[in-house]
């Protein structure tokens, strides 16, 4: 089996995509309980709902 550079590169970058996106969610969620601001609800439910739409399939 050989490793196609192309496919190394687009697994990492969904990779870190993944990994920013929870980072995201994480800070969002803590800062929510920390602080009780709706706002932050609301930012979350963007978090949430953006990347099917941004993401390609």
């Amino acid at each position: 089996m050989t490793v196609d550079s192309q496919n190394v590169v687009w697994y990492t970058a969904e990779a870190l995509a993944v990994l920013m996106y929870t980072a995201v969610a994480v800070v969002l969620v803590r800062t929510y309980l920390r602080t009780r601001d709706v706002g932050f609800v609301r930012l979350g439910v963007a978090v949430i709902a953006w990347p099917p739409y941004v993401l390609p399939t």
